[in-house]
């Protein structure tokens, strides 16, 4: 069933937990990057609207936040 454990992808954590624990590995690489993007969706999303283009971005991000 979604949103259940069995159905889970990887660790389930609160929120603050995965933020802590992706900025966590970052700073353990020496390089850190000037932004870290926690998650998988995340990251699928932050890339996808860094190559969308300026008229699509506001309208999906929009679409997204009624949901």
């Amino acid at each position: 069933m979604v949103g259940s454990r069995g159905a889970a992808v990887g660790r389930l954590g609160t929120a603050g937990q995965v933020v802590v624990d992706a900025a966590r590995r970052a700073l353990e690489r020496g390089t850190t990057p000037p932004s870290v993007v926690a998650g998988l969706g995340s990251r699928v999303f932050a890339t996808a609207f860094r190559l969308a283009s300026r008229r699509l971005a506001p309208a999906v991000a929009g679409r997204a936040l009624k949901a």
